[in-house]
């Protein structure tokens, strides 16, 4: 299936009364389109979510004017040295002195930054970096890369999450529309309705991950997800039970 093909399927599965030509295609078909979905939902995310995280450091810079003072005091002791990264190389070393290989090193007496292109070495000290007030463009700096450097991790810990979330609520919605399916004496396929779940979970991904960084539903897009599930498979369900009341 073509990624034209997807996105239009995808489309479809906004829709409930479109659920019976849905699931007329294979399984295999109906969770590709659904990754390809997550896929572009992930790639939303990302895009709308760096310049929220831009943001950020500038609306904590903006809640610094609210201090009169703030310091911080910190009492730090190591066993070793550590490399909390490795490209580009930072390493917390309390009893090494002056930068060799590395791009960012914390020692006891503060944080010493190699510049680019050879123009040298900024180096902050502890007691001057306490001062938060009087460093607020520093800290901004130092927001921003770290949330750039974390926003992979953030994206795969996200997306992962989202897979788990969705296995789940598949199967919950498998197992209690089988059950109020028998129940009702309505006919609907197992095949069918796992069909519809995995379906159903393109609104999902959407409604979930692409404003993630800006404004979260909570259960809102479960709650929607469960409401598609079984409003598309009475559709879908409509069908097979009036053919076979018919025959």
């Amino acid at each position: 299936m073509s990624f034209r093909d997807q996105w239009r399927q995808g489309i479809r599965a906004w829709q409930p009364g479109k659920y019976r030509a849905l699931t007329a295609h294979p399984f295999k078909m109906i969770v590709g389109t659904f990754f390809a979905w997550f896929g572009i939902a992930v790639l939303l995310m990302v895009v709308l979510g760096v310049p929220s995280l831009v943001m950020l450091p500038h609306s904590l810079a903006d809640k610094f004017s609210a201090f009169d003072t703030l310091q911080l005091d910190a009492n730090v002791s190591m066993q070793g040295p550590v490399m909390v990264a490795e490209r580009p190389l930072v390493v917390v070393d309390l009893e090494q002195e002056n930068l060799s290989g590395e791009r960012v090193l914390v020692n006891e007496e503060g944080v010493h930054v190699r510049k680019p292109l050879w123009q040298g070495v900024r180096s902050v000290s502890w007691t001057s970096a306490a001062n938060v007030l009087s460093y607020v463009d520093m800290y901004e700096s130092w927001f921003t890369v770290l949330a750039v450097l974390l926003l992979p991790s953030l994206v795969l810990v996200v997306g992962l999450l989202f897979l788990v979330q969705s296995a789940v609520l598949v199967g919950v919605c498998v197992v209690l529309g089988l059950l109020i399916t028998r129940l009702a004496r309505f006919s609907l396929g197992v095949k069918q309705l796992v069909k519809v779940c995995v379906a159903a979970l393109v609104p999902l991904a959407a409604l979930e991950l692409v404003p993630f960084f800006w404004f979260q539903w909570v259960l809102v897009p479960s709650l929607l997800y469960v409401v598609l599930v079984f409003v598309a498979s009475w559709f879908v369900g409509e069908d097979r039970h009036e053919r076979h009341s018919h025959n």
